[in-house]
């Protein structure tokens, strides 16, 4: 894979590169080991010229400035193969070309320039970017329906069939929708080829702006597809004028009857959200059978939903809003084996991070990302929400520059390959300035010290330098974690922070993907580890998601009040849950004093077991749920505003509180350290990160800083957001009648193989195509169902079943 100068994968557009941010990866047609028609290194003849140049106005196009006044459409292509290699053969022996091909495992193979015109979709080539998606129409074995993956069988296949991490997933069952009057079946589109294609028509949406008309009140245009007034995609070919003019993304059935890719296994509704950024993701997999992690549609929600549901409350504790022993708990507990993928849950920027060892109650470890999310209503469709998910408890991560220089290692997160290139950029720029600066040792020093702060824009935190007596005091490291030096965290910017085990910090607010650490939504943060007690430790992730008070400027509850209620506010401070709307759902008994009229708790405590009870009880769902869309407002369990941390110290900077601790712990008395202050050494201490500091940081508001945040259940919010927040903006289309489609159909099938490779007013005609191969033009008819039985049959009668896959392939298929 070819990179641009930053280190992002890039396509190519008029020679030049333009960078792809998110996609995995990118093999261009310059690349070793990429495809191209301009040429082939194949035995595959040529008879044609594969593509040809775009014009505009009798004029042809040669800049990347023209191409942006020509191209306004972008066609999805199913090519019903193996694998990308394979579409790309079958497209060379009939003709044919296109501008790129997303395999299965999301690799992205750019063919053709997108200067250029690809044979790909008849009389619409010239002003459209054509994209076939790798989709086999059966599998090759009926094999054992319980096993998660396809076996790639016989000779001839690429490297990636190797790679365990990125196995095809087995297709239990197909999907079915009514195309062109007519029932079409076919599997759906894995992950990463979503998030592939997500990413490339966000790159081609930013340099062809036609492909992303701007909308009255929205103010995310992107490529759009056509739909209905119940905003579903339009199942037939459009009308002319649509068709031909249409800006966005089409399928090569809204073109052309007959057609029907990309299938009915592709999922319009995943795109569409992906492109707003809507594309949201459950922080893990709980099934592993159920690898799509995007939440899509609301039946399936709800489905899946229940399982995180059941996990957190049916566990021993870490339940959303109150603990076991009557804490506040602005998260939930999600019980996983140790070493689950964790996911972003929403795009947004990595703002601070903690990767180091475990402490005595298990990992401290997290990721924090800050979200924008958009919030249209129908009074102020510009509102967007402030949103920060913290993932806690993760497994350690190995931070080598091994495993960070090599961006092909799909086991260490695609944002810390970002960190240590971004890193390593500052650096070289660092170096280059430190050659022509000063011979003084001194002035070298501090230049180099000044410039150091790799991922600067932050504020900066006091380091506490080492008391004398902690050398000497040997009784004291023993309370220590093992690998660090003190038992409260502390912070710096950048990988070097990350490193040495302290809270890190990094830039959020610049755009730019060479300055921050953004993550598209289902991206790989880290891996789940443990926490508790060593002898009840459990395997687990912490969620939370959290917000400061500008989030009632963002909601409107009048409008959303079936998802949402707000519990009374609780003492400042303390994190023992004293609200009485809490203990209320909890069926604390009242009674009503006379003097005052106002209702009065006879049990101000909960005791473990009813709270438990209360979750597990199948009785008391009603009350969970409306637990669950609580929005609870408390001081945060990771804030050094708790009330117990203000008890051991009153300074108000964290580094004072550090010195405090550390007076603390050098007590000749030897008071606290045989006492409590010992056991939140060694228990709690470790996970205050949340200082005035972090919050200022990550963009809290800290006007009266308390330490006090708004709390969303993680998972009910997930489902608010992707089905009750937003008015999504449609553009509509026309599609023709039955009676057109009927007419049409049958002329289609008639010119089916000139309609598909036409070239145009200034094509050529190409070679003669396989008359029933059901390879890359599966769509050039509604097939017979008796065809869809054997996809190979064109190139049998051809003879070309052998070179094409070779001979282990025709014995084993």
């Amino acid at each position: 894979m070819t990179t641009d100068s930053f280190g992002l994968p890039r396509i190519i557009i008029a020679g030049e590169d333009v960078p792809v941010p998110g996609a995995l990866k990118i093999v261009t047609f310059k690349d070793p080991g990429g495809f191209s028609f301009y040429s082939t290194t194949t035995n595959i003849p040529i008879s044609s010229q594969l593509w040809y140049d775009r014009v505009r106005k009798g004029k042809v196009i040669r800049t990347r400035e023209e191409l942006k006044e020509v191209v306004h459409m972008v066609v999805l292509h199913t090519d019903c193969t193996r694998n990308s290699k394979q579409c790309y053969m079958v497209l060379v022996n009939r003709g044919l070309s296109t501008h790129f091909m997303i395999d299965w495992d999301g690799t992205i193979y750019q063919a053709t320039d997108l200067i250029h015109c690809a044979a790909h979709a008849g009389g619409v080539n010239m002003q459209s970017v054509g994209i076939d998606l790798n989709n086999l129409l059966l599998p090759f074995h009926p094999g054992d329906p319980d096993k998660p993956y396809r076996t790639a069988v016989g000779a001839g296949h690429d490297e990636q069939f190797q790679d365990p991490a990125f196995r095809r997933p087995e297709a239990n069952e197909f999907e079915f929708m009514k195309l062109q009057n007519s029932v079409i079946r076919s599997y759906g589109y894995t992950d990463q080829q979503y998030q592939a294609l997500t990413a490339l028509l966000r790159a081609l949406s930013a340099e062809l702006p036609l492909l992303s008309p701007s909308t009255e009140g929205d103010e995310n245009p992107i490529p759009r597809h056509p739909m209905d007034e119940k905003g579903k995609v339009i199942t037939t070919a459009l009308q002319d004028g649509d068709a031909l003019g249409w800006r966005g993304v089409l399928g090569h059935w809204h073109i052309t009857p007959g057609k029907w890719d990309p299938g009915p296994g592709f999922d319009w509704d995943r795109m569409y959200h992906s492109l707003r950024g809507e594309d949201n993701f459950f922080p893990v997999e709980l099934d592993a059978n159920r690898k799509r992690g995007s939440v899509v549609t609301e039946k399936d929600m709800v489905d899946v939903a229940n399982r995180y549901f059941e996990n957190n409350e049916r566990g021993s504790g870490g339940y959303y809003g109150v603990g076991v022993n009557q804490a506040w708990h602005g998260g939930m507990h999600i019980r996983t084996p140790v070493g689950t993928p964790v996911n972003a849950m929403f795009t947004g920027h990595v703002v601070a991070a903690r990767l180091g060892s475990q402490t005595a109650l298990g990992s401290n470890n997290f990721v924090l990302v800050r979200h924008v999310l958009p919030m249209p209503t129908t009074n102020d469709p510009t509102r967007k929400m402030t949103l920060y998910s913290l993932y806690m408890h993760l497994n350690e991560q190995d931070l080598s520059d091994a495993a960070l220089a090599d961006s092909t290692r799909k086991d260490v997160p695609k944002w810390l390959h970002d960190l240590y290139r971004i890193s390593r950029m500052l650096d070289d720029a660092d170096a280059a300035k430190d050659k022509g600066a000063a011979s003084s040792d001194n002035q070298k020093k501090e230049a180099k010290d000044k410039k150091k702060k790799d991922l600067d824009k932050v504020p900066e935190q006091k380091d506490i330098a080492p008391s004398e007596e902690e050398n000497a005091a040997q009784d004291i490291k023993e309370i220590v974690d093992r690998s660090e030096r003190k038992p409260y965290l502390e912070f710096g910017p950048g990988l070097s922070a990350l490193r040495t085990g302290k809270v890190a910090y990094f830039p959020w607010k610049s755009d730019s993907e060479t300055e921050n650490l953004k993550v598209p939504s289902g991206s790989l943060l880290g891996y789940s580890g443990e926490f508790g007690p060593a002898r009840t430790r459990e395997a687990l992730i912490h969620v939370e998601l959290f917000s400061d008070k500008s989030w009632r400027e963002a909601i409107d509850l009048a409008l959303h009040s079936d998802s949402f209620s707000v519990m009374e506010e609780d003492t400042p401070g303390t994190l023992h849950v004293e609200s009485p709307s809490v203990l209320r759902i909890f069926g604390a008994k009242r009674k009503i004093s006379i003097g005052t009229k106002k209702f009065l708790f006879d049990e101000t405590r909960l005791r473990p077991d009813d709270i438990q009870r209360f979750f597990e009880d199948p009785a008391r769902d009603v009350e969970r749920g409306y637990l669950r869309k609580s929005i609870i407002r408390h001081v945060s369990e990771w804030s050094d505003q708790v009330d117990w941390i203000k008890a051991l110290s009153d300074a108000q900077d964290w580094a004072a509180k550090c010195q405090d601790f550390e007076a603390l712990l050098q007590d000749q008395s030897q008071r606290y350290r045989k006492g409590v202050f010992s056991s939140a050494i060694l228990e709690i201490l470790p996970f205050i990160w949340l200082t005035a500091d972090t919050a200022k940081h990550i963009g809290l508001d800290v006007t009266e800083w308390d330490g006090t945040l708004y709390h969303f259940h993680p998972i009910h919010f997930l489902m608010w957001l992707t089905f009750r927040s937003s008015n999504r903006v449609r553009v509509f289309a026309k599609s023709k009648t039955r009676k057109q489609l009927e007419k049409e159909q049958k002329k289609t099938i008639e010119k089916a193989q000139e309609q598909r490779f036409s070239l145009g007013p200034a094509g050529a005609e190409g070679e003669e195509l396989l008359d029933e191969s059901l390879f890359v033009d599966v769509g050039a008819r509604v097939p017979n169902p008796k065809e869809l039985l054997d996809p190979f049959r064109g190139l049998r009668r051809r003879g070309l079943w052998r070179w094409t896959f070779g001979a282990g392939d025709e014995q084993g298929g």
